[in-house]
Parts: structure tokens; C-alpha cells; sequence
């Protein structure tokens, strides 16, 4: 681990990366820019001219002890400014339940039944997930709630699923004639259907071949002239679009449908040189939520590109994970407690979630290498690039689901997990065996592992 001092020499937290360009015109993107810049330098250098010793040593710190609380009272019950959300309740265990996870917070057993039964009353009769109990199945709570019985783990938890209810909603939602799925029976379609689609049928083992017909061809051509992903043919690239596209591909084996290297540029661009954290797209504003949707996009292009056969940098992710970190950690906590998009913005348990899930990414790069900004206490649990869910709830999960009877449809097709996450996992099972010691993933070296067995 490495502890980072703030510097008062240069400006913002970008580190390496190019400056901002000015040309000189005066527009309201421009002057909203020059405004977020500015905020954000100040509380840089306040940290720097205030006192945070701690042991001799200045120390950028995060707050469990504002964040624990705040999410466990929204685990229980949620402010009434929020009862217009009451679709997204599911969307709101996931949040809080994975932030925790990621905060090596343990729930308790009673509090994990309450979180199971809860999840088990959002279950469609007919198969899929509402937002809430009785709610209409819709993808995104689908993935929220399948997602958040992964957190919880346990046979309990995963038998709560009627995998083969939820898979006939995923054949229902799927659209043959304009590709990929609706995000409901009669819905819209776009590259978030794609993505909660194929994340909860891998997570289940689920995939089959006429789940996943046509779905590469449809999310290449999503693909945008500047290498990100749009919601949809024409549309403009964006940063969460971009990761479910690509997150999709890659569990499937079949991000060689992408111009990977094109995609790349694209994200490496949107790490903002001044603040540190993402933008999600071109000429808009930093956004903590960005920090995952657009962070993450690095780890799985790695991995898309290692199983494509090409050459990977074995220590980093190509951003600067102590700049992003200074963001998360300087600019969106909030004194009452959890994480906001930016300075001047309430904070809420979307961004806390996303925010964290994106630092946890930048703390653990490639080859087990760590990265924590500022006091050791700052250090996160890994979280899985391909579900979000953390790393080691994920490989229950699977070795749960394996020792199961595979899922088979009434014609036959039998159902899988996605073949680049069995390639990744594979993939770390050889450097696990491999590593001196018996270091483990993070203590080892698993890039140069591979490379020095002459595995791509």
C-alpha cells in the first residue's frame, strides 16, 4: 500500500494528464467547468493547509464512521423524500447492501433473512424482478436483485431465484427485430437491458445459445466513430452505455466484436486532468457515479484485450488511480455521512455505491498490485469487474451454481455462466497454483504468470 500527500505544487489531481483546453470562449459548459475546477482545487489545497496528522503523517482518510451508519438506517428504512422512488427499492438494497460489502461490513444472520425475504417478495410470479413487491418485471431490478442476493450469499439466498421463471422472462424481453432486450414487456431497449440481461444469466448459469443470438452483432453496432458505446444505433457514446456494452461482450467471450483499442482511447480521455475523477461524456462534468461506470470500463478492456491475445500492461489500468481516489475521497463526502456526485450536490446512496465500487477497482489493479490513497484504513474489498458484486461473494456464487444440476430448457438448450468470465476465473486458478508461496490473487503476480507461461 502507498500513502499519498496532496502536493501544493501544480493544479488539481490529474496527475499526468493532459490540461484542460481553453479557447478562449466563454460558454455555459465552459464556465460550469472552470466553476467544478475551482471548487475542487480549493478543497485539494484545504486539505493540504489542514491539520490531518495522524502520527506524523498527513493522511487522506475515508469515514466509515459516517458512512456505516447512514447505511444501515437506509437498509431498515428510507427518508420520506424518497417515497418516490418506491420502483427502485430494489436498486436501493443492492446500493446499500454492496457499499457495506465493500466497507467489509458483516450483516448479521437476522438482518440477512430480512434482506433474502424482502428480495424473495419482489420476485414476478412470471418470472424477473419488480422495484418492489407486486411491481411490474423489469430488467434492472432484475440484475439490482439478483446482484444483491449475490452480496448476501448463502443457499438461501441463491435458491430464493426460479431460475427457470426468470429465464423465460429473459427470452420474453428479448427483442429479435431491433436487437438486443426491452427492459420490460412492452418497454424500451437499450444497452442497460443488454448488460442486466446477460450479467444475471451468467451470474445464475443461465446463458444459452438462443439467449445470446445475434447480441454481439446488435452491441458492435452500438459502437460509436470516437470507441464508445450509445444506448443505441446512432446515438451518442456514453460512459455507462460503454461499460454495459463492453462488460456484456466480455462475459460473453466476444469482445472481439469491438474496436477495443478505439474504446480505450475513448476512456482513457474522460479522466478529468484537474479533478481526477470521470466525466461520462465528452464536455460534461466529473460525476462520482463515473468512477465505476467509466473506471470500470479499464479492468474489463484489459481483460477483453488478454483474451483477444494481445498484450496487456501488467501493473495498471492505463488511468491514475491516486487522482481518482483524491476525488472520491476529498470532494464527495459529505459531512452527514455518505458519498455525493460532486461538491455542492446532496449526497445519495446511488453515488456512494458507484463511488466506492470505482475506488475499489482503482485500489486493485492487475498482477494483485494496491493502490490505497492516503491511510491504510482506506483500502477496500475487491469488487468483481464483470457484476459488480464483490470478489469473493462472486466465486461462492459460481462454485454454487457448478455443483448444481445444470439448468436445461424444454428444447434442450442447456445454460452456462458467460465464457470470458470461466476464461478470467481459469485465468486466476492458474496464477493462484503458480504463485510462490501461496500468495493468493493479491499477492501474486498473475499477469506476468500468464505471460510467463506463454498463455494469452
Amino acid at each position: 500500500m502507498s500513502s499519498h500527500r496532496g502536493s501544493s505544487s501544480g493544479r488539481g489531481a490529474g496527475g499526468g494528464a493532459a490540461p484542460p483546453v481553453d479557447d478562449g470562449i466563454s460558454t455555459r459548459t465552459s464556465d460550469e467547468q472552470k466553476a467544478i475546477e475551482d471548487i475542487c482545487v480549493a478543497l485539494f489545497r484545504n486539505f493540504i493547509n489542514t491539520d490531518n496528522q495522524v502520527g506524523g503523517t498527513t493522511f487522506i482518510r475515508l469515514h466509515r464512521d459516517r458512512l456505516l451508519p447512514c447505511l444501515m438506517e437506509g437498509l431498515t428504512r428510507l427518508p420520506a423524500c424518497m417515497s418516490g422512488l418506491d420502483a427502485s427499492r430494489g436498486w436501493f438494497v443492492f446500493w446499500i447492501t454492496h457499499s457495506l460489502e465493500l466497507l467489509n461490513y458483516q450483516l448479521d444472520d437476522a438482518t440477512k433473512r430480512n434482506v433474502v425475504s424482502f428480495l424473495a417478495r419482489c420476485q414476478h410470479p412470471d418470472g424477473g424482478f419488480g422495484g418492489g413487491p407486486g411491481q411490474l418485471a423489469h430488467l434492472a431490478p432484475t440484475y439490482a436483485c439478483v446482484a444483491a442476493l449475490m452480496v448476501i450469499g448463502g443457499e438461501e439466498a441463491y435458491r430464493c431465484v426460479d431460475r427457470g421463471r426468470l429465464y423465460s422472462f429473459l427470452m420474453r424481453v428479448k427483442n429479435v427485430q431491433r436487437g438486443g432486450f426491452d427492459l420490460h414487456e412492452g418497454g424500451e431497449s437499450d444497452m442497460r437491458g443488454v448488460y442486466c440481461a446477460i450479467a444475471t444469466a451468467s451470474m445464475l448459469h443461465l446463458l444459452t445459445d438462443e439467449l445470446v443470438d445475434g447480441i454481439p452483432q446488435h452491441i458492435a453496432a452500438c459502437q460509436r466513430w470516437d470507441g464508445g458505446i450509445a444506448s443505441e444505433p446512432g446515438s451518442e457514446s456514453h460512459g455507462g452505455y460503454t461499460y454495459c456494452g463492453l462488460a456484456a461482450l466480455t462475459i460473453l467471450g466476444q469482445a472481439q466484436h469491438l474496436n477495443l483499442h478505439r474504446l480505450l482511447d475513448w476512456a482513457c480521455h474522460r479522466q478529468m486532468s484537474v479533478e481526477g475523477g470521470f466525466q461520462g461524456r465528452t464536455n460534461k462534468l466529473v460525476d462520482s457515479c463515473y468512477s465505476f461506470w467509466l473506471g470500470g470500463i479499464l479492468p474489463v478492456v484489459h481483460e477483453a484485450l488478454r483474451q483477444c491475445g494481445e498484450y496487456v500492461p501488467p501493473s495498471h489500468y492505463w488511468i491514475s488511480p491516486m487522482a481518482l481516489q483524491f476525488y472520491v475521497f476529498l470532494c464527495c463526502q459529505d459531512p452527514r455521512g455518505l458519498l455525493r456526485d460532486k461538491p455542492g450536490k446532496p449526497p445519495d446512496f446511488y453515488h456512494t455505491a458507484y463511488a466506492l465500487s470505482g475506488t475499489s477497482l482503482s485500489q486493485h489493479g492487475p498482477s494483485g498490485r494496491q493502490e490505497v490513497t492516503g491511510h491504510p484504513d482506506n483500502r477496500l474489498a475487491p469488487t468483481d469487474r464483470f457484476y459488480n458484486v464483490r470478489f469473493d461473494k462472486v466465486r461462492m456464487a459460481r462454485d454454487f451454481f457448478a455443483a448444481q444440476p445444470p439448468f436445461t430448457t424444454a428444447e434442450g438448450h442447456k445454460g452456462r455462466e458467460g465464457a470470458g468470465v470461466t476464461a478470467y476465473h481459469e485465468m486466476l486458478t492458474l496464477a493462484e497454483s503458480s504463485s510462490v508461496g501461496g500468495g493468493g490473487v493479491e499477492d501474486g503476480r498473475v499477469e506476468e504468470i500468464i505471460d510467463s507461461r506463454g498463455t494469452s
